[in-house]
């Protein structure tokens, strides 16, 4: 099984990144729309929307959003809190890979480095092809993505923390070109592993990505208050428009 079937289906998940809230979601939709790449009342696809952290945000200022998540535990609980709060968002079970929706959306949004995910650069690339064709024309993608060069330089080979009784140990490294961590949460005598990988992907590497599927890029930002991207930021988030 892949790791990120196996990991994004575990309540456990959820857990270890509870301090992703909505104050950050918050931020970057924020920083979206006073940019002008999220017009009122826009159609949203909120790529890997996991359980909706963004998606809820988008829907509460009325675009109309769909998202989209392999992970059917991470969907319930979505769909869950959409009910229970009467926030109107249309979830979606499917991969990345493979989705195609012919020019619905205004903008798709990957956020929270929920790309280069899979082994090959085909697999990876075939996201953003998938991307493009389901954007309409003039509609913008927006890639929130690890900024390879401030990992290298910013990696934490091993991290311990306790959250609701669990320890969590954290081990990172990069080999071959992805970068790994290997999660091991203890409770009350039980262990589980758990594995993180993700592509290591430059600035140019990405740029590539893009613009190979017919994107022009129009903006780039360091982190989630707008600043310009530079070596040393802690993001890379890119804007392409079709």
């Amino acid at each position: 099984m892949s790791w990120f079937k196996e990991w994004f289906n575990d309540p456990d998940y959820l857990i270890l990144y509870q301090h992703r809230d909505e104050t950050e979601a918050e931020e970057l939709i924020q920083l979206l729309e006073k940019q002008g790449y999220l017009k009122p009342k826009s159609e949203v696809l909120d790529l890997a929307c996991g359980n909706g952290r963004h998606s809820f945000q988008l829907a509460l200022r009325n675009h109309s959003v769909t998202g989209l998540d392999l992970s059917d535990t991470l969907l319930h609980i979505a769909e869950s809190t959409s009910k229970k709060n009467s926030i109107p968002v249309k979830f979606v079970r499917g991969d990345m890979r493979s989705f195609n929706f012919p020019a619905q959306f205004d903008v798709i949004l990957n956020l929270f480095t929920s790309f280069g995910y899979f082994e090959t650069d085909e697999e990876n690339v075939k996201v953003i092809s998938n991307v493009f064709s389901s954007l309409k024309q003039g509609g913008f993608f927006v890639l929130d993505y690890l900024n390879s060069e401030y990992l290298l330089d910013n990696i934490e080979p091993e991290t311990v923390s306790e959250i609701n009784e669990l320890i969590i140990i954290q081990r990172r490294k990069i080999l071959k070109n992805r970068v790994i961590k290997d999660i091991q949460i203890k409770k009350n005598g039980y262990q589980k592993n758990y594995r993180e990988e993700v592509t290591l992907y430059s600035k140019a590497d990405i740029t590539a990505f893009f613009q190979t599927a017919g994107f022009t890029i129009v903006d780039l930002f360091g982190n989630y208050n707008g600043e310009s991207f530079k070596s040393s930021s802690p993001r890379l988030i890119l804007i392409g428009k079709k």
